[in-house]
């Protein structure tokens, strides 16, 4: 696909989406149809969205499902190296780390939960691969984090006696850190939500990282794990901390 035809698709499926959040589904429909013969991936992942927001959820699922199925967001190693020439360096970025993969996959991830049709475990392992696909994208590493904060949250939402191992010892944690940290790394549109969960995780198991809850036997070695996680959360938080900007550390 050539740069005209990726900004005129891009000017249908703007205009695919404003009839989309005006309500106006035919015209969009219509929009997406012309876009869908200059820029397949983009229009797949707005015709989804364009069932999801006429509160057809299964409908939404399965239009994404079929386009994995039928490999529509491949990345096509080839096509990029014959034209490497003519990319941009955001092309280039963009095309290296499967952005436009990595979008399908969360935006499926996103749905499956809210319509409640997948398991915890599930969950947590599409936004683990989102990650490990897209890398160097933002918001893959933001989106695990969110999700792992979640997780955290909702451990100490329960009773002392029915929480999680790996909430106890500290990595859960850990997980949401070291996650919003690297989201840091690749950018800042998250950065007032992250940096300062980030601090007040940090600080809070610092202050409390005594408090053991365990029974006598295991009550040394969770000892153990307490403490190296937070001496790893404060390691991962001074090496993020040195790369940022100092007016956004001080702003945050």
């Amino acid at each position: 696909m050539t740069s005209p035809d990726r900004e005129i698709a891009a000017i249908w499926l703007t205009s695919a989406k404003i009839a989309r959040k005006a309500g106006q589904f035919d015209e969009a429909y219509s929009a997406i149809l012309r876009a869908s013969e200059l820029d397949l991936q983009l229009a797949r992942i707005e015709h989804a969205r364009w069932w999801w927001h006429q509160g057809q959820s299964r409908k939404a699922i399965e239009s994404l499902q079929n386009s994995f199925a039928a490999n529509i967001f491949d990345f096509n190693r080839e096509v990029i190296s014959n034209n490497s020439s003519n990319l941009s360096l955001d092309e280039v970025a963009t095309n290296s780390h499967n952005i436009m993969l990595g979008k399908a996959m969360a935006l499926l991830a996103r749905w499956l939960d809210s319509a409640k049709q997948t398991s915890e475990e599930d969950l947590l392992n599409r936004y683990k691969k989102v990650q490990a696909i897209c890398d160097k994208w933002e918001k893959s590493h933001y989106l695990l984090g969110h999700y792992y904060n979640r997780l955290l949250e909702h451990e100490e939402s329960k009773p002392i006696n029915r929480q999680k191992e790996s909430y106890l010892n500290g990595d859960l944690t850990k997980s949401v850190c070291v996650s919003y940290l690297k989201s840091l790394h690749y950018g800042n549109k998250y950065l007032y939500e992250t940096l300062p969960r980030v601090l007040t995780l940090w600080l809070d198991f610092g202050a409390n990282v005594g408090v053991v809850v365990a029974t006598k036997e295991d009550r040394a070695r969770m000892t153990v794990a307490r403490q190296q996680k937070l001496v790893s959360i404060t390691d991962h938080v001074d090496k993020a901390v040195r790369k940022l900007p100092v007016y956004l550390v001080c702003f945050s």
